[in-house]
């Protein structure tokens, strides 16, 4: 029976065809992928699937390595999307709980707005403030255009009011005791046997080998 070996190059196979792949930043030397997928897997006997992208001389190159490629990754891009986003992921392994609260105050603020001749205006509108003569007669001198909204007591004193929004967040993270920080640490060392890179070597043996070797 074939195996892979003998029907990949072991230098550029498929994660060199593989076009643009989501990983290609966090493992750009895709000559490095292909010799280490050649080498961890390529004693496994090769799939009639593997075997009908073959050329006459019995070897996946050119344009059919290209399909082969495209098809294997088509069928994996989503789940090699979720597996990426765990590799990814950054967290303390001591920690069991990590979050975010945001907080939005909204409150009133009160201030009294008078002229510089001692005139109330309602908010909203233009404040002509003027300045008066030996003559008696007053003279245009500054304008001021209230804001905010307005209240008028018993006595026609009017404020202005507005609003101020603040936003807050608060985080809380640590170990809130339900777990044991030993167990936590031991489960993350096991988690991290798995890598990335060898979760995609296994999909990509699912479809061009047996799953005897």
């Amino acid at each position: 029976m074939k195996q892979i070996k003998n029907s990949l190059i072991i230098d550029n196979n498929l994660f060199t065809a593989f076009n643009n792949p989501l990983w290609q930043y966090a493992f750009p030397d895709t000559t490095e992928l292909d010799t280490y997928f050649i080498l961890k897997f390529g004693d496994r006997i090769a799939s009639k699937a593997l075997q009908s992208f073959e050329n006459a001389d019995g070897i996946v190159t050119g344009d059919k390595l290209t399909a082969l490629a495209n098809m294997v990754y088509n069928i994996n891009k989503v789940k090699w999307q979720h597996l990426f986003d765990i590799y990814n992921t950054e967290y303390n392994p001591a920690e069991n709980t990590d979050y975010t609260e945001t907080f939005k105050e909204h409150s009133n603020s009160t201030g009294h707005s008078e002229g510089e001749n001692h005139v109330d205006y309602l908010p909203g509108t233009t404040a002509t403030n003027k300045k008066y003569g030996f003559n008696g007669g007053g003279v245009n001198d500054t304008q001021t255009i209230m804001s905010g909204r307005d209240d008028t007591d018993s006595n026609g004193a009017t404020d202005t009011k507005g609003t101020v929004d603040h936003n807050s967040e608060l985080r809380k993270h640590g170990n809130i005791g339900t777990v044991d920080v030993t167990d936590m640490l031991r489960k993350s060392a096991d988690f991290w046997k798995w890598t990335f890179i060898d979760a995609v070597c296994k999909d990509i043996c699912d479809f061009i080998a047996l799953s005897i070797y």
